[in-house]
């Protein structure tokens, strides 16, 4: 015959148990708090954020709600957008790159990447990074002006907007030079083709900056993203169709409105079917964000 315990003994179970879900609380809260006191400020990036010899952090900025996005460069008109939330912003610079002459288009100290990091309490998990358009180049890799400061845009959001209303990590590339304008940089002074920046504009420049992000967002949040997103038009488009050709798990999904080709001078359309805004690339539909 099984005994009853007195209710004496079941008040006082029932409080030790009590009792330890409370310490065990407590022990997980402190733990969360060590953890979080280990991860890196924005400030930190910049001496502990080296994932290869290639790679270099150029600057790291912190800007609170309502500071103005700009650095010492941006001028005054039109007056620069306001960070909606906190962010941390990174420039990165990624070699090899394509020594030659001082001011040669083909000459090139590698691919900028410019990555917009949420404040940790508003990260929703997520990655969702913007493509490019006409020939890409920017100021990715200039410490005075910055490359993804800006709105919800027309066709892409700037990476700014992204991380301070949706909350997600984002980022963008010149894809392997600066400027100006135009395909010159895809010749070398003595005519011949300049494969090294061809190649980093074509694919390199965009899986670096997918690779970067993601590792970036492990340092500062200490775990992964869930997903991973593409979102580009135009030439952002074409760099979505080629991620799928050549990187598919670099993103979960893509966004890709109006695939356009920079083969020729008039980036005419490119023969390949248009896909529309809100088309999701069955290419990397599925695919969890590596």
């Amino acid at each position: 015959m099984v005994k009853q315990r007195s209710p004496q003994v079941k008040r006082a179970s029932f409080a030790c148990a009590i009792g330890l879900a409370l310490s065990l609380a407590v022990c997980s809260q402190a733990a969360f708090a060590k953890n979080e006191s280990k991860l890196p400020s924005c400030d930190d990036l910049k001496t502990e954020f080296h994932p290869d010899s290639l790679t270099t952090v150029l600057l790291v900025k912190a800007f609170k709600k309502g500071e103005a996005l700009a650095l010492s460069g941006t001028p005054a008109t039109p007056p620069p957008p306001i960070a909606a939330n906190d962010v941390c912003m990174v420039k990165l610079l990624v070699g090899p790159g394509n020594p030659g002459p001082a001011g040669a288009p083909s000459t090139s100290p590698g691919i900028g990447i410019e990555i917009w990091l949420p404040a940790r309490e508003n990260w929703n998990q997520r990655i969702h990074v913007a493509g490019g358009g006409g020939w890409a180049g920017g100021n990715q890799t200039n410490v005075t002006l910055l490359a993804g400061a800006g709105g919800a845009g027309g066709t892409t959001p700037a990476p700014s907007f992204i991380a301070t209303v949706e909350g997600a990590v984002s980022a963008n590339t010149d894809t392997g030079h600066s400027g100006p304008g135009g395909g010159s940089f895809a010749m070398n002074p003595d005519g011949s083709i300049n494969t090294v920046l061809w190649n980093d504009f074509a694919q390199r420049g965009i899986h670096e900056m997918a690779v970067k992000a993601k590792e970036i967002t492990k340092v500062y949040y200490g775990n992964t993203q869930k997903y991973a997103y593409w979102d580009g038009f135009s030439t952002g488009g074409r760099q979505g169709h080629k991620l799928a050709q050549l990187h598919p798990d670099d993103f979960a999904a893509s966004s890709r409105a109006r695939p356009r080709s920079t083969g020729r001078a008039s980036s005419r359309p490119s023969s390949t079917r248009r896909s529309s805004t809100s088309e999701i690339s069955a290419a990397f539909r599925s695919r969890a964000a590596s």
